[in-house]
């Protein structure tokens, strides 16, 4: 941070004071939908194969131990195309925090992640790599920031990144998080009141703050979008902070060196970062390869091997800003000659800031001088091309040359390299009351300074040159109005800057934008911990153990302990085919073993639980005889492998029977009995392991004709095709008749069970058709037919629009039929996918690309008497707009969550100061609770529904105004 001092009479610096200002906006919220993980996830330090994933999974209330987490990458939304997939543990020693390094990726290529605990999804991420060191790539984009004080406003500057979409990656240079307490540091913004409230000290502060930063919307949500490449400065310690301690770092605070440690555990558990060294604690400093175009090269010039700030030593060789290790390494890549264009990002100025010879600012180079200048000396004798260094640390934008010592102000000859220094994303300005000017006139190299706007720069690379645009944003409020500020470019055959005459026009990022939401009904790929599996008897079966789709490392399976009643088998090195022994039922074991092939090899011990259920086949026969008559049969034990069987048979305690050749009976009911008698026939298997078969006989004797009832509701003046069942006759029918014809409508046999009937005026209707059997014996079954002619309704119409490729959820209500409902039919014409949520609710997903209009019917039927169905219309908007949009006063973005408890977070969006009314139905469709919603802003609104007075059971929401409504189903449990 700046260490200023005020020099003579000429240089003045003062604190701008703040004022405290009211915002209706909530500091953060937490949302049930995103449990459990409501950190949102993040990613960063991308190279050509391999992206950091990140997130946090939060423990319930009173849960502790490990948490399991799954996680997949994929190239789509949907995640059909599963790139990666893995299991991981969220552990208390890391905070719950979980980071993947996901490996096997391809170059230049933009990716989705997701995580999962318990069968809750994150939020899906979007992250991407880096090209091919190799690759001769033109261009590259990056958003540089720097500097964001919780306490001193929103962060507009996070946000503003994510709606722009135009960049390959975050570039942050330092003070991601301020260690301050409450009030500590000048003023702050209401609502923006810092967790904890002291300075942060011990490692629970230390990741507590972390947490309250990554709970801000504005931040998870350029987190998202985003892969971060991260450097630490001295915020994420202390103030001025350099190795052996800070200037806000107090003797009655304990040991640096811990602080310091706890500062650094936070930071690698909360940060989308690689460790560069694992034997090396305290090591940030890495680089990365943007393919040829550029070797972005992230110091520290903090922590690692800083000398305490102290201007009288800047010319002293024992007096260090990166430390011999650092530098050399440094060095070092600025000689790489595999790419055009080395990038330094840095915390601390790098150009010099004197005024009459004098140093301004010990924190900053110039406090180093002697480093510096084997910087410059390196650069000049080794004929170095091309460096750009990234700076932060200071609140406010200078675009400034790197002047050699035969530096030419006017002309740019002599410059060494250029330098763009980034404002703060909050953190207040050091504003200077001598003015831009007389600054320049001091430091004539320092070409742009702005002293006052917050915000970022963009960082355009091409081989032809470089240019940061200076883009700025309000922090007392939040707004993503932009200023622009100016911009400055370097020329790739060139040391030293011009302005440039307008900002450079980007394009979007291709890739399709994640949802702000998770979404639970995504397919997931992971190998579960357990197995369960349920299987038939006899029957062989394929248990995936290992999804079919990439992982890096590869991983693959053995059987260690194979099954007792079984066989099982290890296929494709991912498979487990088990056979169960014959005629086996009950319970089975395959324990397999799961290995990476990572060096050193890690394994997981999967059991996979199976319950082998009992076959219940069609082994019973249907007899139906005259009192007195003699039957006789041979059904053989299909079930049975030996054919050494021994027979019993149970029941006949009316009758006679007797077997023969092991599977055939004789039964001859008493000449007086009339009614159903049930003979089990019983056949065991003769060893050791008794398996045995049963057949069981139901014979009924003199019995009549029973007479089935079946009732079918039909629309008035519909024609409908029915077919009768005869299900007493076992051996099927070969004549059928109508013995009583219906008195409304039209009725004819299409053949002996098939009729089609066209009704009339509306009421009930009778006819009873008879159908009888070609048995020596002959047999006949009588059907009564109800049918209940019900007047056509109306039909309601709802629309809903959304995207192809994406869920749109669809929900609705029926007005002219009451619950329960007896089925519910979905009726569409297009190839979309319907996958069901409920009676009155699906996911709609249209194909990826496809834009048009469709309209879908769902009919619903009660199990009333007469029936009762009704229709709704649902039209559906994908990829284009709805016929109504310009009326529309709010647009309705989720309920959550559902099922609820004890409330419920409405999220809509205002184009108009409105009022809106909130209603609650029952399941019977009455309302039981009403709210006015009054809103005296334009944009994003959340709204807190009370709900603990509502019973379980499931309930219609639904908000509206003067125009239009919006409703759905939820469930309280």
């Amino acid at each position: 941070m700046l260490r200023f001092f005020r020099l003579s009479i000429f240089i003045i610096f003062s604190v701008a004071a703040f004022t405290q200002l009211s915002f209706s906006q909530a500091r953060l919220t937490l949302t049930p939908a995103f449990e459990p993980f409501y950190h949102g996830v993040a990613s960063g330090d991308p190279t050509h194969e391999k992206v950091i994933i990140w997130t946090r999974c939060t423990p319930d209330t009173g849960v502790s131990g490990n948490l399991d987490v799954y996680w997949q990458m994929a190239t789509d939304t949907n995640f059909t195309n599963v790139v990666n997939f893995g299991y991981t543990q969220a552990l208390p020693e890391n905070d719950y925090t979980v980071k993947v390094d996901v490996c096997g990726l391809q170059p230049n290529t933009w990716y989705y992640y997701m995580f999962q605990n318990n069968g809750k999804n994150s939020i899906t991420g979007r992250t991407r790599t880096a090209p091919l060191p190799t690759s001769d790539n033109d261009s590259a984009r990056f958003a540089v920031v720097s500097c964001a004080s919780w306490e001193h406003g929103f962060f507009n500057a996070y946000q503003n990144i994510a709606d722009r979409n135009e960049v390959d990656a975050v570039v942050h240079v330092g003070d991601y998080i301020y260690e301050y307490g409450v009030g500590q540091y000048s003023s702050n913004i209401a609502g923006r009141t810092y967790e904890p409230t002291n300075e942060i000290i011990t490692e629970s502060d230390y990741r507590v703050r972390h947490s309250l930063y990554k709970l801000d919307n504005q931040l998870k949500r350029c987190h998202q979008m985003f892969p971060f490449i991260n450097v630490w400065d001295d915020h994420e310690f202390a103030d001025n902070s350099w190795k052996g301690g800070a200037n806000n770092h107090q003797s009655n605070e304990g040991s640096w060196y811990v602080r310091k440690n706890n500062s650094v555990n936070a930071y690698y558990e909360w940060i989308p970062i690689r460790r560069p060294d694992l034997a090396d604690t305290f090591r940030i400093f890495r680089n990365f390869k943007w393919g040829k175009l550029m070797n972005l090269v992230m110091l520290d010039s903090r922590i690692y091997d800083r000398s305490e700030q102290d201007g009288s030593k800047a010319n002293d060789t024992t007096h260090h800003l990166l430390g011999p290790y650092q530098m050399n390494w440094m060095l070092q890549q600025l000689s790489d000659t595999s790419a055009k264009w080395k990038v330094i990002g840095n915390q601390v100025m790098f150009a010099p800031f004197k005024a009459f010879g004098a140093i301004l600012n010990d924190d900053q180079w110039d406090g180093y001088e002697i480093e510096r200048k084997r910087v410059e000396n390196h650069i000049v004798n080794n004929n170095i091309k091309n460096v750009v260094v990234l700076t932060g640390d200071i609140h406010t934008s200078w675009a400034n040359d790197i002047p050699g010592s035969n530096y030419n102000s006017s002309s740019g000859a002599g410059s060494v390299g250029v330098e763009f220094v980034g404002t703060s994303v909050t953190s207040k300005s050091m504003p200077f009351s001598i003015g831009v000017n007389l600054i320049k006139s001091f430091n004539p190299h320092m070409k742009y300074i702005n002293l006052v706007d917050h915000g970022y720069y963009t960082l355009d690379v091409k081989k032809n040159k470089v240019q940061a645009d200076y883009r700025f944003l309000a922090v007392d409020k939040i707004s993503n109005t932009e200023t622009s500020g100016e911009s400055w470019y370097v020329n790739g055959t060139e040391s030293f800057l011009r302005k440039a005459n307008a900002q450079v026009a980007a394009p979007k990022v291709s890739a399709p934008i994640p949802s702000l939401f998770p979404n639970n009904f995504v397919p997931f790929a992971k190998v579960e911990r357990e197995i369960h599996v349920t299987t038939a008897q006899n029957n062989p079966l394929s248990i995936a153990v290992i999804p079919n789709a990439p992982a890096c490392p590869a991983i693959g399976l053995q059987i260690i302990e194979n099954p007792v009643y079984g066989t099982a088998v290890a296929v494709n090195n991912k498979d487990v085919l088990y056979t169960p022994i014959h005629n086996y039922s009950g319970y089975d074991t395959v324990l397999t073993l799961v290995c990476q092939t990572a060096n050193p090899t890690e394994c997981d011990t999967i059991p996979v639980l199976l319950q082998v259920t009992a076959v219940t086949k069609a082994d019973t026969v249907n007899v139906s005889l005259t009192s007195g008559q003699v039957y006789s049969n041979c059904k053989g034990f299909d079930d049975l492998f030996s054919t050494n069987v021994a027979v019993s048979y149970e029941g006949a305690y009316t009758g006679s029977v007797s077997i023969s050749n092991d599977s055939c009976i004789s039964y001859t009911p008493l000449s007086t009995f009339c009614g159903y008698e049930e003979v089990y026939l019983i056949g065991c298997e003769n060893s050791q392991a008794t398996v045995c078969d049963t057949v069981l006989y139901i014979f009924r004797v003199g019995l009549p004709v029973v007479k089935d009832v079946a009732t079918i509701s039909v629309k008035q003046n519909d024609t409908i095709i029915y077919c009768i069942q005869y299900n007493d006759l076992e051996s099927g029918v070969a004549s059928s008749q109508v013995i009583v014809q219906p008195n409304i409508g039209n009725l004819n046999f299409i053949n002996d069970t098939c009729f089609s009937y066209t009704s009339s005026a509306t009421g009930q209707t009778v006819f009873v058709a008879t159908g009888c059997d070609n048995c020596n014996v002959q047999n006949c079954d009588t059907i009564e037919v109800q049918l209940n002619i019900v007047p056509e309704f109306s039909t309601q119409t709802f629309t809903f629009s959304g995207s192809g490729g994406t869920a749109i959820p669809i929900c609705y209500s029926f007005d002219e039929v009451n619950q329960p409902f007896n089925n519910v039919n979905i009726i569409k014409k297009t190839n979309a996918l319907i996958q069901v949520q409920s009676d009155t609710c699906f996911n709609y997903y249209a194909p990826n690309g496809y834009k048009g209009v469709d309209t879908v019917y769902a009919i619903a039927c009660n199990s009333n008497s007469p029936t009762n169905c009704d229709t709704v219309r649902l039209i559906i908007y994908v990829g284009v707009s709805s016929i109504k949009t310009n009326d529309d006063d709010f647009a309705m973005l989720g309920i959550y969550p559902n099922p609820f408890v004890d409330g419920l977070v409405l999220q809509y969006y205002n184009y108009k100061q409105t009022e809106l009314e909130c209603n609650i139905f029952d399941a019977s469709g009455r309302r039981i609770k009403h709210q006015i919603l009054k809103s005296n802003s334009i944009g994003l609104q959340h709204t807190l529904i009370r709900t603990d007075e509502l019973s379980t059971g499931s309930y219609i929401i639904e908000l509206r105004d003067k125009n239009n409504s919006y409703r759905r189903q939820l469930v309280k449990q």
